[in-house]
C-alpha cells in the first residue's frame, strides 16, 4: 500500500519506523510486491511482536465464538491464515495455530463441532510435520465419529495415509469406511 510506495519513492526496501507514544512502536516492513506486513510490539503484550493480521485473526475468531455460522468471519479467518502462513515467517504461523486451538477448544466446551472442524481444517492447512498429523487425525476422528460425516472422514484419512503411509488410525478408518460403504449397498 502506501508504505509500500513511500518506500519505492526513497529507493529502499528496508523498514521505516514510527513511533505512536511512548508505549507503542510500529515497525513497517514492505514485503513482495504489494504485500506488507506491519508488525507491532507494546509493553502491554510484554514486548512481543505481532503481525497485525494477527489482530484480524483474533477479531474473526472473537465473532465466531459469538456466531460460529458466520460465513464473513470465516472467509476473513481463512483469509488472514493464508497470509500469515505465506508471509509471515515461523512465529507467525505458530501464533496462528495457538489462537486457532484456543479458539477451538473453546467450541469444543460449547459442543459446536461444526466449528471445532472448520478449525481444525485451518490449522491442518497451516501446520507442517507432526503437528499437521496430529490435527489430520483429530479432523478425520472428529468427522468419523462425532459429526458422522462419512466422506469427509474418509478424504481426512486418505490425507493422512498420503503424508504418513504406515499410519495405523488412517488405515483402520479407511476400513471402517469401506465396511459402511459395503453394508449401504
Amino acid at each position: 500500500g502506501a508504505i509500500c510506495q513511500r518506500a519505492r519513492e526513497r529507493g529502499s526496501s528496508y523498514p521505516f519506523r514510527r513511533k505512536h507514544g511512548p508505549d507503542f512502536v510500529a515497525v513497517m516492513h514492505c514485503g513482495v510486491g504489494e504485500r506488507s506486513h506491519t508488525i507491532a510490539s507494546a509493553p502491554a503484550l510484554g514486548g512481543r511482536p505481532i503481525i497485525m493480521s494477527e489482530n484480524t485473526i483474533r477479531t474473526a475468531l472473537g465473532v465466531l465464538q459469538d456466531e460460529p455460522d458466520n460465513e464473513q468471519a470465516w472467509t476473513d479467518l481463512g483469509g488472514n491464515l493464508r497470509a500469515a502462513g505465506n508471509g509471515g515467517g515461523a512465529e507467525a504461523a505458530s501464533n496462528a495455530l495457538n489462537l486457532l486451538a484456543a479458539a477451538r477448544s473453546a467450541h469444543e466446551m460449547r459442543r459446536e463441532y461444526e466449528a471445532v472442524g472448520r478449525l481444525l481444517e485451518l490449522e491442518v492447512e497451516l501446520a507442517t510435520g507432526d503437528v499437521q498429523v496430529e490435527r489430520l487425525r483429530e479432523l478425520a476422528k472428529l468427522r468419523d465419529d462425532i459429526l458422522l460425516d462419512d466422506a469427509n472422514a474418509l478424504a481426512a484419512y486418505r490425507r493422512l495415509l498420503e503424508i504418513r503411509p504406515e499410519d495405523e488410525d488412517a488405515k483402520e478408518g479407511i476400513e471402517r469406511s469401506e465396511v459402511k460403504r459395503s453394508k449401504w449397498k
